[in-house]
């Protein structure tokens, strides 16, 4: 799955990179989420949260620290949101997410 254009949370965490394929089964009222693995698993409907289209900032701009320690080599910054949380997605230049 493509981690810069989609974000995938299932139980509070992010599964993006892990997932495969995902729909929602109308029949069961649950998210079908296939792992690479192979291996799909059903999700309720409350446990899925599924973000598109993030708003992508100029890294050049921003400064990023993580527990007190400034982030270099950002080379993309996507933030996923819906109306009451919002997740950024830091890219590094060495290929690291």
């Amino acid at each position: 799955m493509n981690t810069r254009k989609i974000m995938i949370i299932g139980n509070n965490k992010i599964i993006t990179p892990d997932v495969r394929f995902y729909k929602y089964n109308n029949s069961t009222y649950k998210w079908d989420i296939t792992f690479n693995s192979g291996k799909t698993f059903s999700y309720n409907y409350d446990n899925v949260s599924i973000f598109e289209n993030p708003e992508i900032l100029n890294p050049t701009l921003y400064k990023i620290e993580h527990l007190g320690k400034e982030l270099f080599n950002v080379e993309a910054i996507y933030v996923f949101k819906d109306s009451y949380r919002a997740f950024w997605h830091v890219c590094f230049s060495n290929g690291s997410e």
